[in-house]
């Protein structure tokens, strides 16, 4: 990643927050890239949290589970798969929207996410890919609690 399309991303017009909106977490264990994404969430008004592994990710969705509303999260984590992950949050958390996040799938592999019933969104993305991810996700998303 760029510092120019780090800038030119950060820099874009975005919005104001919403008053009551709900939080995205985002799972990346590359700090760069998760903080790109945190950053550009930002200027679309959404709050976030982060987690570094899946291990931590499933801990911070245990406590922000009545207020996180959608997990991004990387493929290719330290002490995990995200297909693994996305699969264990969906067990915990059946309407919990999950996008994967990658750079390095295959065709054969965005298939597979996708008959998981998983939105992917490629790495890089822009703000407007990441803006109509976030709505197609969240728009009629209710609470996470546990079942």
């Amino acid at each position: 990643m760029t510092s120019s399309w780090y800038d030119r991303l950060v820099n874009m017009p975005g919005s104001e927050p919403e008053k009551g909106a709900r939080e995205i977490l985002v799972i990346d264990d590359h700090s760069e890239a998760r903080e790109i994404i945190v950053t550009l969430l930002a200027r679309l008004g959404w709050a976030t949290r982060q987690a570094a592994t899946g291990a931590e990710g499933l801990e911070v969705m245990k406590a922000g589970r009545d207020c996180i509303g959608l997990a991004l999260v990387d493929v290719i984590l330290p002490d995990t798969d995200g297909m693994s992950l996305a699969r264990q949050l969906r067990s915990e958390y059946p309407r919990l929207p999950i996008v994967l996040l990658s750079g390095q799938l295959n065709d054969e592999s965005r298939w597979i996410v996708s008959a998981e019933g998983f939105r992917f969104l490629p790495k890089p993305f822009n703000l407007t890919q990441l803006r109509d991810v976030v709505a197609e996700m969240l728009g009629d998303a209710g609470p996470m609690a546990p079942t």
